[in-house]
């Protein structure tokens, strides 16, 4: 986890590179967050498509196509 200080306040930032597996109530938990996913395996990609998800993604950096 990390936690990113801004104009807004806090961001907090998931790194989702090793996930495999994504059960319902760990997503309620992650969206009650509203914390961002960066660096998403494919896994963790599709998992987040099924459940509709898909905009907790961090967008990627122009500079590197990382989060």
């Amino acid at each position: 986890m990390i936690v990113r200080e801004g104009v807004g306040g806090r961001e907090v930032l998931l790194d989702a590179s090793e996930v495999e597996t994504l059960g319902g109530l760990c997503l309620q938990v992650i969206l009650a967050s509203k914390a961002k996913i960066i660096n998403p395996s494919t896994k963790a990609e599709e998992l987040l498509s099924l459940f509709g998800v898909q905009e907790i993604l961090a967008p990627a950096s122009p500079a590197t196509g990382e989060a």
